[in-house]
């Protein structure tokens, strides 16, 4: 009856996991001589409830197998879509899978950090295309000499206005220029050759020109520090002469360095650094002027002009 027991305990159990009924309870005194009959028939019934959990355990084993086959198949297929040869590859591509991922969300997370910096490059380069655009474009006008020549004739003009204005002021406002540089009397509004002008007035009208380049050229960006005058201003009266230094005077207040080289003793009295040169048995000698050396100069001058009227009139 002990082994009768165990194996009923373990029928039992299998008839649990597989849903089976469990064997039927032993009856009670069935090791007494009266109960023999009764244990052998429970014996019986046991054995038959055996058999049919054995018959139930082997048709649940037979489904699992079968279901075990199906997983193993799906498995398979899994693998072969993969390309893993079994599941150890299959782990290690998914180790592999795992780390792409890692980097890959990493790049995602720079990417989304340098879409600013893109955008950017993106405007830059979209602004840089339009200036080497207009850059090719105007480089393509500037081939053309029809252009070169309008931008000429365009300077051309501004120095012609500049410079009639200047002649203007140191001559009273009585020339100009007109578009090719002859010159203009104000007065009658008629043109004069400048073979017709004097001495004096052809010197006014080059100084004219001179200081009208000058200003252009500072319009235009650039500078000329110093303006450099050799002579000229002999040919002057005293009225034309004022007007030429009142010009140069202007110009030298803007921070230019004028210079002029003149025999004129007039000019000393207008110009406040006059560096007299004076030639010597030795050789010429230059000596910085003061005030009573450039009054001597005049006065030396005025003295030498009078002789020379003495001596035209006893000729």
């Amino acid at each position: 009856y002990r082994r009768l027991d165990q194996l009923g305990a373990r029928v039992n159990d299998a008839a649990a996991r597989v849903g089976a009924e469990p064997t039927p309870e032993p009856p009670a005194g069935r090791a007494e001589p009266e109960g023999l009959a009764a244990g052998a028939a429970w014996g019986e019934a046991l054995l038959d409830r055996t058999r049919a959990v054995v018959a139930a355990v082997e048709a649940a084993a037979g489904a699992h197998r079968s279901t075990a086959a199906d997983h193993d198949a799906t498995a398979a297929r899994a693998l072969e879509q993969v390309g893993a040869a079994d599941a150890d590859a299959l782990h290690a591509a998914q180790a592999t899978a795992i780390a792409m991922a890692a980097t890959a969300r990493d790049e995602h997370e720079r990417a989304l950090a340098e879409v600013p910096l893109a955008d950017e490059l993106d405007r830059r380069i979209t602004a840089a295309t339009r200036f080497l655009d207009a850059v090719g474009l105007v480089r393509d006008r500037l081939a053309n000499s029809a252009f070169i020549g309008e931008v000429m004739k365009r300077r051309h003009a501004e120095l012609l206005g500049v410079a009639s204005r200047i002649l203007g002021e140191v001559t009273g406002g009585r020339y100009g220029f007109s578009v090719d540089f002859a010159i203009v009397d104000l007065q009658s509004n008629q043109e004069r050759p400048t073979k017709t002008l004097s001495g004096g007035e052809s010197f006014l009208a080059s100084l004219a020109l001179a200081l009208a380049m000058v200003e252009i050229a500072a319009r235009g960006g650039g500078r000329l520090d110093a303006l450099f005058l050799d002579e000229g201003f002999g040919s002057l009266d005293r009225a034309s002469l004022d007007a030429a230094i009142d010009a140069l005077e202007a110009r030298a207040g803007q921070g230019r360095l004028v210079a002029v080289i003149s025999h004129v003793a007039g000019l000393a009295e207008r110009i406040e650094d006059v560096l007299g040169v004076r030639a010597g048995p030795g050789g010429s000698v230059a000596t910085w002027q003061t005030a009573a050396d450039k009054e001597a100069t005049f006065v030396g001058a005025a003295l030498t002009a009078l002789d020379s009227l003495d001596s035209l009139d006893a000729g």
